[in-house]
């Protein structure tokens, strides 16, 4: 059994979702003599590459704490009316960093055996200042039809899966750019976002998006595989270029010890 959740970075979480047997039927109390669980943060880019986190690896799970004999409803759970049975609550969560998955894998010992019930856990960010843009950013520049197929990048449809990958976007682009611009004039990280980076970071989780189901664009006469986002990635990097050079000013924080936003210096005779 496997299911998508997406949760806030760092941020207290509850995993719930519906465990059913080998006959659809949600697991009881009085089914699991036993559970453990364990926590894994997946690799980026290879989810394949698992990473035990410390503290969380066969960590002992009381049953009557995280399994209901009855479906529930409410409290968070908003994937159907039908309900949950089963739910864990984290009250020092261990998926702290934004933009990346997790796997929670926890095993139940049953009267038949041992079963495993495992979620993929992605995270967005828990501030807006931890992402200089949002989803409906990256959607305005591309279209919301094209980021949602970039980023169903298994092609399952699962839109809570799509959201964390546009929420991995995101962070790797406002990471981008805070690399670029680190050493420069403005203070980094931004705090209060000018719409110049909030584009530039629109720009660039997209063509993360892109990039990242391989380019499948192909010119029309010559045959060959294109990359129909690389004008934007031009131009983020032409305009980061410019700020750093001086030749753009922010309304943004300066750094410690600059007086005033650099410009270039330009001499005619």
């Amino acid at each position: 059994m496997s299911g998508y959740v997406t949760i806030e970075a760092a941020k207290p979480a509850a995993l719930m979702a519906r465990l059913l047997d080998e006959n659809a039927d949600a697991y009881q109390q009085a089914d699991v003599s036993a559970m453990v669980y364990s926590v894994v943060l997946l690799g980026e880019p290879d989810e394949s590459v698992e990473t035990p986190l410390d503290g969380f690896t066969d960590v002992p799970l009381a049953v009557s704490e995280a399994i209901f004999d009855t479906l529930q409803t409410g409290g968070g759970w908003t994937a159907d009316d039908v309900g949950y049975s089963f739910r864990h609550f984290f009250n020092v969560s261990p998926f702290t960093l934004p933009g990346r998955s997790y796997k929670a894998v926890y095993m139940l010992t049953t009267g038949t055996g041992a079963v495993l019930a495992t979620l993929v856990v992605t995270t967005h960010p828990s501030a807006a200042s931890d992402g200089y843009c949002v989803r409906a950013d990256v959607e305005n520049v591309f279209g919301a039809h094209n980021v949602r197929k970039w980023a169903d990048v298994e092609n399952h449809g699962n839109g809570a899966h799509i959201g964390g990958r546009i929420a991995r976007a995101i962070a790797a682009a406002t990471a981008e750019i805070d690399d670029r611009l680190r050493g420069g004039p403005y203070l980094v990280p931004i705090a209060t976002v000018p719409t110049t980076i909030r584009q530039l970071a629109a720009r660039l989780a997209g063509v993360w998006l892109y990039e990242s189901r391989g380019i499948e664009d192909f010119d029309e006469v010559t045959g060959r595989a294109i990359h129909r986002l690389a004008w934007h990635r031009e131009h983020v990097d032409r305009v980061l270029k410019e700020i750093m050079a001086g030749g753009r000013r922010l309304d943004a924080a300066l750094a410690s010890g600059v007086t005033g936003a650099r410009a270039p210096v330009v001499v005619t005779q």
